[in-house]
């Protein structure tokens, strides 16, 4: 798989289960391909195209893009979604469907019991999206608390591989918030969940090395790669 920019020259290969560098020390073209990028991994259209063996992909089907550290979610939208349409299709059409119609008409018999001493008459709707149950319980995936930032990330990488089918993550200038014996720790997330972390940067430091690809524009626009 490859990410590739009309107005960039180099194509950024992105081989499964490795670390990649993409450093822009430009700070107006970081600010612009960092801005793009992340708006076509949500949904916008942008000049970046996601491919593998010549076949053009969905960008925002693949690639996650995260904007900064505190962007890190296992709960954020698209993920509770999934994990509610799961839940529901094993609840409404698996093991647990007699035992959610028989919640259901109880619901129904509380509301009618409640109501009987009430001035006006009511009338209300069984439960024909049990999603709506979820959200009213706070149903949600369940993160310890006090996990480093690599032990989040590992996290996410792990549920949005998963859960989304994310093949691509792209982290915006994170690699200094990663210890030093973590890198270990994110090559084998890489690896295990057979995806691609890509650290979009704006400058080199010591942690170059740990990264398998690496690709640079400089301050005068040059590619180096």
């Amino acid at each position: 798989m490859k990410l590739v920019h009309p107005e960039i020259n180099f194509h950024i290969q992105l081989p499964e289960g490795e670390l990649v560098a993409f450093v822009i020390e430009n700070p107006k073209a970081f600010y612009r391909y960092s801005r793009e990028l992340y708006e076509q991994a949500n949904g916008s259209d942008g000049a970046f195209v996601l491919s593998e063996d010549g076949e053009v992909l969905k960008l925002n089907k693949l690639l996650s893009f995260l904007p900064d550290p505190f962007a890190i979610d296992i709960n954020q939208r698209q993920i509770l979604n999934k994990v509610y349409s799961m839940l529901q299709e094993e609840i409404v059409t698996g093991k647990e469907q007699e035992r959610f119609f028989t919640i259901n008409q109880q619901l129904l018999q509380l509301i009618d019991n409640a109501s009987s001493s009430f001035p006006f008459p009511l009338c209300c709707d069984d439960i024909a999206d049990i999603s709506v149950l979820f959200k009213a319980m706070n149903v949600a995936l369940y993160q310890e608390e006090g996990l480093s930032f690599v032990e989040q990330l590992i996290d996410y990488i792990k549920i949005s591989s998963q859960l989304l089918s994310r093949r691509v993550f792209v982290f915006h200038h994170m690699q200094d918030y990663v210890e030093t014996d973590h890198w270990e720790h994110l090559e084998k997330v890489a690896s295990h969940t057979k995806t691609t972390l890509v650290f979009l940067e704006k400058s080199t430091n010591s942690w170059y090395n740990n990264y398998h690809g690496k690709y640079i524009i400089d301050k005068d626009l040059c590619e180096v790669f």
